[in-house]
Formats: structure tokens, C-alpha cells, sequence
């Protein structure tokens, strides 16, 4: 059995849709006679700082020559410098879920930063695999990246049981994400606020501690509108409690400004919802 590296930033165990397929994918590659060995990187990717890109090379150095080594692109993107130095040595594969200057709420010189040292960084992998065809066209015409370099590896979704709907006579409304500036949950409640005439209820499930700027954004709204008995926020759940919130709802809905693929989206399909989402 061949042996891959696979390099993660940050707590492999998050409950993101980046990390949940990295999970489901290193769980998956033995089945392809892949012997997987993970490696964690520093916690500050995207926004490195000395002292994690000085660990990340360390990390990198450690591995024997000519292994192939599969880097998430939250950490790829933003270490051109080190992927350079070891580009000859090692098969370096980027992983891709979106660009990394794409985030909603950045600046537009971070953005800026973001997408050349991304493009920098692109230019030394061996290959490039991406979520969804839409990364792949951007990543093609907007980062350099040839499409022979290119292999897209969609997530999948696992069966689930169609969703019985809540049996309310208030649809009950499910947004899924960690609570970012991209995810805009604050314009969703902005907009359901037009609509207190109807009767309606919303779950927002996802991590609130991932930017607490952003979810004190959320809770502002919430209150601003008078919604707090009609607009609940779990938190992050389990896999077994989101099946559980898919399975009861009416609707699935998305405010997400930008999605590399849109994995909660695909998740509430299989569960046999409606989804209305931003274009």
C-alpha cells in the first residue's frame, strides 16, 4: 500500500464542510490501497504567521523525497513561499474547496494578498483537486491553473431518510453554517423580518464561536427585529442531531453569499427539502 500524506491545519475534527470532507476523503483513500499519513499544521492558516509557516516547513522537511503530499487549500494558498522550497522534492497535490480571497468580510487588499499568494502557491503543485466545477473554471481563468492540472472530486452525500416536515402550521426554516460573514445569516433574518405577518420559525444551526464579531452581527439582528422567539441558534451539532433538524423541517434556506460547492445545500436535498438559496 502506497503511502500519502495529508496535510490539515487546525483541528481535523471541526464540523466545517471543508473538514468534513477532508475526514470523509482520508477515510476513504485506504479503500484505494492508500495508506494515509496525517499531518496537522499550525492553527493560524489562512493568516500564517512566522512562527506556523516556520512549523509548517518543519513538518514538510520531515517527509521522506517523492511522497505524495495532499495540503488543504486553507493552508496551501497562504504559504507560497514554503510550498516553493519543497515543490522538487515532494509530489505536492493542493486541495481546493474555494479561494481563499474569495471569504466574505475580508478587505480588498487582504483580498487582494489572498488571491496572489494563492496564485503563487498554485503555480507549484503537481496537481490541483477541487469540489465543484465552478472552483475548477475559477481556478483555470483566474488563478493560472492549466485544466490538465485539474481534477475535480465532488463531495457525495449519504443516504438519509426523506424528511417528514415538522406537521406545524409554522413551516419550520433550517439554515446550516458556521456562522461567518460569508454565511450572511444577519441578511436572512433581515429578510424574514418582512415577513412576521406569516407564521414561520427558523433554526440557525452552526458553530457561534468560529467569529464572535459575526454572531454578535446575528444576535444584533435578532433582537433588532423582535424575532428571538421565532429564530433559534443551536450552536454547532452532531451529525446525529443535524439528520434529526433535516428530517423535522420545511424548508432549507441559504443567505451564503459564495459556496465552493455548497455541501449543506446538497445534504438538505438528499433529505428530500425544498432549498431556497442566494443566487
Amino acid at each position: 500500500m502506497a503511502e500519502f500524506a495529508f496535510a490539515i491545519p487546525g483541528d481535523p475534527d471541526q464540523r466545517t464542510g471543508g473538514y468534513l470532507y477532508d475526514r470523509r476523503l482520508a477515510a476513504e483513500l485506504p479503500r484505494q490501497d492508500w495508506q494515509v499519513r496525517p499531518v496537522r499544521l499550525p492553527d493560524g492558516f489562512p493568516f500564517p504567521d512566522a512562527a506556523d509557516l516556520a512549523a509548517t516547513n518543519r513538518l514538510l522537511a520531515g517527509l521522506p523525497d517523492d511522497m505524495p503530499v495532499m495540503i488543504d487549500g486553507l493552508a496551501f494558498g497562504a504559504m507560497p513561499e514554503v510550498v516553493a522550497r519543497h515543490a522538487a522534492r515532494l509530489r505536492l497535490v493542493a486541495l481546493v474547496h474555494h479561494p481563499l480571497g474569495y471569504e466574505t468580510g475580508l478587505s480588498p487588499q487582504a483580498a487582494d494578498r489572498l488571491v496572489a499568494s494563492e496564485r503563487a502557491a498554485l503555480a507549484h503543485a503537481r496537481h490541483v483537486v477541487v469540489t465543484s466545477t465552478t472552483t475548477a473554471q475559477t481556478l483555470a481563468t483566474t488563478f493560472g491553473v492549466a485544466e490538465a492540472k485539474l481534477t475535480v472530486a465532488l463531495p457525495g452525500t449519504d443516504p438519509l431518510p426523506v424528511a417528514t416536515g415538522s406537521g406545524d402550521a409554522a413551516p419550520a426554516l433550517l439554515a446550516v453554517g458556521s456562522v461567518l460573514p460569508r454565511k450572511d445569516f444577519p441578511a436572512l433574518v433581515d429578510a424574514l423580518a418582512t415577513l412576521q405577518d406569516l407564521p414561520w420559525r427558523l433554526v440557525i444551526a452552526g458553530s457561534l464561536v468560529r467569529d464572535l464579531v459575526e454572531a454578535g452581527r446575528l444576535r444584533a439582528a435578532i433582537d433588532r427585529h423582535g424575532l428571538a422567539e421565532r429564530v433559534s441558534l443551536t450552536g454547532e451539532v452532531a451529525a446525529d442531531e443535524l439528520h434529526a433538524l433535516l428530517h423535522r423541517s420545511d424548508l432549507f434556506v441559504s443567505s451564503s453569499r459564495y459556496e465552493g460547492f455548497g455541501m449543506a445545500l446538497a445534504e438538505a436535498v438528499a433529505a428530500g427539502l425544498p432549498v431556497v438559496a442566494v443566487a
